[in-house]
């Protein structure tokens, strides 16, 4: 029988399955479409091909062009929070383009702005996802954060709303009362303990986060639903 070995790119393909809570949808406004559609960028993006500098001019036709553009981007990205496409959103662009996006934005989409990027009107996806990576880690430093936070508080708890240890934790998922699953970096190694954890986590739709070395995650920890 051949052994079953869980690696970090199986853990991800895993985690793939299920629909992710941290993912960032990044607009950028003013790039190269032909860039755009060959480059091998894994950020989404919807780029603007209308050019600023003709409104200098103050065409009155390509002013309305550019607002009929801006509103059409806000509808698209709402069509795309519906159905769950994205959970944060950045915007990158040049003044005053961005700002102008922004006030186009359903409320339900703007209260998802996590942040501007900087960029060059032309620049690559390549350039752009670089320059959108720390975004992503603080989003995800600040995810991670919370949820350790109502770790610590739901076990200085005792109403069940959180557990930590193999034992406890695996009889959460085995009653399907887990909201999010944490794994210690320890837990990735033990393939014998993650594999289960992971596969009863995904058949209930939990979220699964790896979490930096902490002792309130021993091994695996989770925050319960009820």
């Amino acid at each position: 029988m051949e052994a079953s070995v869980l690696t970090r790119d199986r853990l991800r393909r895993l985690a793939s399955l299920r629909p992710d809570r941290g993912r960032v949808l990044s607009v950028f406004l003013g790039l190269d479409p032909s860039t755009f559609g060959t480059a091998e960028a894994r950020a989404s993006q919807i780029t603007s091909v209308l050019d600023d500098a003709h409104l200098a001019r103050g065409d009155k036709e390509l002013i309305e062009e550019r607002r009929n553009h801006l509103r059409n981007v806000a509808d698209e990205l709402l069509r795309l929070l519906k159905a769950s496409a994205f959970d944060r959103l950045a915007v990158a662009g040049a003044e005053p383009t961005a700002t102008e996006l922004e006030a186009e934005l359903h409320p339900y989409v703007r209260e998802r702005l996590s942040g501007r990027l900087h960029l060059e009107a032309h620049a690559t996806p390549a350039e752009v996802l670089a320059v959108a990576r720390p975004l992503f880690h603080q989003i995800r430093a600040e995810h991670e954060n919370e949820l350790l936070e109502r770790l610590r508080a739901g076990l200085g708890r005792d109403d069940g709303s959180a557990v930590a240890g193999a034992q406890p934790v695996i009889g959460a998922l085995t009653e399907r009362r887990v909201e999010t699953l944490l794994l210690h970096p320890a837990a990735l190694q033990d393939h014998e303990l993650l594999e289960p954890a992971v596969e009863l986590a995904l058949e209930q739709a939990a979220e699964i986060v790896s979490v930096a070395d902490t002792e309130e995650v021993d091994g695996l920890a989770a925050l319960l639903r009820f």
